[in-house]
């Protein structure tokens, strides 16, 4: 019994299969022949090609219309018809449709098979619409490709890089601060305080003429003393360059290349070329700042006998060379191993971040090192 009611069962959901599928396969000779009738008519006014182009765009998933010479719509799929039921437009002209696009001429663009591509904002969506123009079947296809998700995130991008820029700016501008206290700091109490010792010992001198050993000692650490504050002149100067202040950047680019090539014994150049802009206080500490830490990398690292400078300002950009003719190092290492990579390249990197700039960075064993930078003059940058 429990047998039969199965079988019984299974025959009837058989049934129901063949029936579903009869019925699918019949609405789709329904659908093929309404559509086979359409293509048809459509083939006879532009030609055998227009019927792949309208298969084309049924499969397409963004909305596609095509419109003749004088811009009545001829096809529109499915896409395309909910988009205009959506905006609640029923006019098949293209102007309508595009009231923002009254300079487009669609016979121009059919008959000389042009493609015209925009940007162009539909209820609540940006589109990216492309117009293609066909002579041979004479009509132009306008497809449409949703890019809201695309402009949205390039809108946070470019936003994001903003405040990423400014954050920069702000931290650099907090480090100028703090290297000003201590410049101010070194020069105003340990300056006077090394000043106050020699002094002293001057005083302590005259106690002891007839003594040429206790003599001897107090000139030797008058001497010593002499040096630590030209090394403290020279900290607090670098803390603080007033010399960028009082001058400018090409004359203190210059002359802390020849303070540089004098005290550390190499022989050094510095050259600059079409400068004639005033450039934001920023951007010329930015450009001291990168300079001294490259000139303290060859120093430390590079074992040159000979280094250059050049300052060259383009119609829309600067460009900051530094070289030396050092033993140089391998790039790649010190991009595949970035734990290890120097601290100064990333210091250059993190100055020139608020002005978009560009590191180029060519350097080979045994060839020395050349260091470029590109900072794209804009409104940013100058005063």
């Amino acid at each position: 019994m429990h047998k039969v009611s199965f079988l019984y069962q299974a025959n009837s959901e058989f049934q129901l299969i063949i029936v579903s599928s009869a019925l699918l396969i019949s609405a789709s000779f329904l659908y093929v022949y309404i559509h086979k009738s359409y293509l048809d008519k459509y083939s006879q006014s532009f030609g055998p090609g227009s019927i792949f182009k309208i298969l084309i765009a049924d499969l397409f998933p963004g909305p596609v219309f095509h419109f003749n010479y004088k811009g009545n719509m001829l096809f529109a799929n499915k896409s395309a018809m909910n988009l205009l039921t959506e905006l609640n437009l029923f006019s098949p002209d293209f102007h309508a449709i595009f009231l923002n696009l009254k300079e487009i001429k669609l016979n121009e663009i059919i008959s000389k098979n042009e493609s015209k591509k925009f940007i162009f904002p539909f209820s609540n969506d940006i589109f990216e619409i492309n117009i293609i123009g066909f002579s041979d079947m004479g009509f132009a296809q306008v497809n449409f490709i949703k890019i809201t998700k695309q402009i949205n995130l390039e809108s946070e991008l470019t936003n994001t890089k903003i405040i990423i820029h400014e954050l920069s700016l702000k931290i650099q501008s907090i480090q100028e601060s703090e290297r000003k206290n201590i410049s101010r700091e070194l020069h105003d109490s340990l300056g006077q305080s090394l000043a106050s010792l020699k002094f002293h010992l001057d005083n302590i001198q005259a106690k002891f003429i007839n003594d040429p050993e206790t003599l001897q000692s107090i000139a030797d650490s008058k001497l010593l003393i002499q040096s630590s504050i030209g090394e403290l002149r020279n900290i607090s100067y670098n803390l603080n360059p007033r010399s960028l202040e009082d001058f400018g950047l090409v004359p203190s680019l210059k002359i802390l290349s020849n303070e540089f090539s004098k005290q550390a014994k190499i022989k050094g150049n510095f050259h600059s070329s079409g400068v004639d802009k005033d450039f934001n206080h920023n951007l010329e500490i930015a450009l001291y700042r990168i300079v001294q830490e490259s000139l303290n990398n060859i120093l430390k690292h590079s074992k040159a006998s000979e280094f250059g400078i050049m300052l060259i300002q383009q119609e829309d950009f600067l460009r900051l060379i530094i070289e030396d003719n050092g033993s140089g190092f391998d790039i790649n290492k010190i991009k595949l191993n970035k734990k290890k990579s120097s601290m100064g390249l990333i210091n250059i990197k993190e100055r020139i971040i608020p002005f978009d700039g560009k590191l180029t960075i060519n350097s080979r064993k045994g060839a020395g090192t050349s260091i470029s930078v590109d900072i794209p003059l804009t409104k940013l940058c100058l005063k």
